[in-house]
């Protein structure tokens, strides 16, 4: 199940938690019935967009902007979540130097290779895997 977080812009809209570092933007698209001029069909979506589109699509001048609200085929837009105000209480500020404890010495225990139980089943795996080989270079010199 995915996860849904309010929107920080407009909290009453949801977006997926994985989304949550695109500009989310309420796009607004109208259509004309032409059985019924008079009351178009109204759809409004939410979609998410990457810092690269946001910035080519809604950061030029009001002109170039109803332009690109054609080419999407929207008629109006309203940004309901944008990143870069989103508070991240997971990220510290470091002050200072950081200081690393030295890590606790090894010791190193001797174990006779005949009796560990590890050593003896890699043993037999490598004697395992050697004899399959061994096998099929057999077969494929015989076709």
């Amino acid at each position: 199940m995915k996860k849904l977080i309010p929107a920080n812009l407009n909290p009453s809209v949801e977006i997926k938690e994985r989304d949550r570092l695109f500009y989310h933007v309420m796009l607004e698209t109208r259509s004309i019935n032409p059985s019924d001029p008079t009351h178009p069909i109204v759809k409004i979506e939410v979609k998410p967009f990457r810092l690269k589109d946001y910035q080519r699509i809604f950061a030029c001048s009001t002109a170039d902007q109803v332009e690109n609200l054609k080419i999407i085929g929207a008629s109006s837009a309203t940004v309901v979540h944008d990143p870069t105000k989103e508070k991240t209480p997971d990220r510290k500020l470091i002050e200072g130097p950081i200081k690393f404890e030295k890590p606790a010495p090894f010791t190193v225990t001797e174990v006779k290779e005949e009796t560990d139980p590890v050593v003896i089943a890699r043993k037999s795996e490598d004697a395992h895997v050697a004899k399959k080989t061994a096998v099929r270079k057999v077969i494929r010199r015989k076709r």
